[in-house]
């Protein structure tokens, strides 16, 4: 993984932390994978991926509407626009139901399959699978400019292309990719991987060329802006890329451009803590009465969400695999600190988590494990926290999920790589649990969401009690 190195000079902070020589290559900030060689094998894993994921969500497009798909779909006047024009565009791009002309970009995507599909809703569901396998692509893209800094540079592909097939064979995305209207969060994780990947980007040339700033910043600014029209979450662009930074490149530059360091924190560091201001605004001053519209107060949420986020991280390590659930309307609310007892044990665990990954953070090491876990918890911070939303739906983990599967390969993969040394027996194990466990798992899943029968069944065996099923 990722083993800390001698204390670094002065000089040397100016640099991002490499561990090895054999990772020296890649000291250069975000700079293209150093895996150009074989590039050949390493896009054919990839497209085997993406096709065998493609087929299993297939069966998918035939699946059932739900919950919001018909308010924001399918009895939405706005949307269904017979004759498409530049006149309509207006109409399509302020389709939300309560008026206030949010998540337009969506909005308009929903109008354009309602305009050239003859079946707009297997149109909509066919359209999100091939979403999910452009965000794919780009996890892989966004995994490989991570792993320069923290692994052997010979481990890079195969760890990203783990990471991109654990995240696209997901059985937790199902619930995102096949519920129609959770486009929205498809559209806006697709901004904001964007983001980041052109963020590394754009940070390699500062360092070859100098200063950037203009262009840097209005393509940052329209890419978060693109996600923010998808869907609020995009708001989090800043956040991500500032967990890429604290983690990963350090605001490292040459000592002549190290002025740019303190340009670069007040960039991303204003907008980020502008929304910790507004979510703790709304911890102490709701804008609505939370408990008469949802059954709870603020701060019960807040305490069940500590629960909700421990058993949001077991998902996706795959432990436990989620069963046919999807509705959570009977998620037991946490009254205080001890009703249920749980609550305060996972305050107290993620205190303690927070604690050890500051401490390995400020010691540079084990680097992979403190951005799981950072990833994951700047991607929770909207959803989970003091903004009154239903206590669990799975679809909030499309783009968290994303820093602790990346921890599951880096570790799954070192566990391979240095405890078995037959290659056979390494390619074997790879695929049989990196690949055909989940894309079974996944395939099971799809079943139920491809028939609606079969789905309603589901839905009441494994949670009887609840309203929704």
């Amino acid at each position: 993984m990722y083993h800390k190195g001698p204390e670094r000079s002065r000089k040397n902070r100016m640099k991002p932390p490499v561990s090895s020589n054999k990772r020296a290559n890649s000291a250069s900030i975000g700079g293209d994978s150093p895996t150009r060689g074989g590039w050949k094998s390493r896009w054919f894993g990839l497209a085997a991926v993406l096709v065998l994921t493609g087929l299993v969500y297939l069966p998918g497009v035939y699946g059932p509407v739900l919950l919001d798909d018909a308010a924001n779909i399918t009895n939405n006047p706005r949307v269904h626009t017979a004759n498409w024009s530049i006149a309509s565009l207006p109409t399509a791009l302020d389709a939300a139901p309560n008026g206030n002309g949010s998540r337009a970009l969506s909005y308009l995507s929903f109008a354009l399959n309602y305009q050239f599909a003859s079946d707009p809703i297997r149109a909509i569901k066919l359209t999100n699978i091939l979403l999910h396998l452009l965000a794919g692509i780009l996890i892989y893209s966004l995994s490989c400019r991570l792993l320069v800094f923290w692994l052997d540079t010979r481990r890079v592909t195969g760890v990203a292309l783990a990471a991109a097939a654990l995240w696209m064979l997901n059985p937790l995305n199902v619930s995102t990719v096949l519920y129609a209207v959770q486009r929205m969060s498809q559209l806006s994780a697709i901004f904001t991987l964007a983001g980041c990947v052109y963020y590394l980007r754009w940070r390699a040339r500062q360092q070859r060329e100098g200063p950037a700033h203009l262009e840097g910043m209005v393509w940052l600014a329209s890419l978060g802006a693109a996600a923010y029209l998808c869907k609020e979450n995009g708001a989090l662009l800043p956040a991500y890329l500032l967990v890429i930074e604290l983690t990963t490149l350090r605001f490292a530059f040459a000592r002549d451009k190290a002025w740019m360091a303190n340009w670069l924190r007040a960039y991303l560091g204003l907008p980020v803590l502008l929304l910790a201001a507004v979510l703790l605004w709304l911890l102490f001053f709701p804008l609505q009465d939370v408990e008469a519209m949802r059954g709870f107060t603020v701060m019960q949420r807040l305490l069940t969400e500590t629960r909700v986020l421990w058993m949001y991280l077991g998902w996706n390590l795959y432990l436990p695999y989620p069963t046919q659930v999807f509705f959570y309307d009977n998620y037991r609310l946490s009254t205080s600190l001890i009703a249920p007892w749980s609550t305060l044990s996972a305050v107290l665990a993620w205190l303690a988590v927070i604690l050890l990954i500051t401490r390995l953070w400020r010691r540079n090491t084990l680097i992979p494990g403190v951005f799981a876990i950072a990833w994951f918890l700047i991607g929770q911070s909207m959803e989970s926290t003091s903004i009154p939303l239903e206590l669990v739906f799975e679809h909030r983990n499309y783009m968290p999920s994303l820093g602790p599967i990346l921890g599951l390969a880096a570790a799954g993969t070192a566990l391979l790589h240095y405890g078995i040394r037959s290659e056979l027996i390494r390619a074997t194990l790879f695929l049989a649990f990196l690949v055909v466990v989940p894309a079974a798992l996944l395939a099971s899943r799809v079943a139920d969401w491809a028939d609606a029968n079969r789905m309603a069944k589901s839905l009441v065996s494994n949670n009887p009690s609840s309203a929704r099923s």
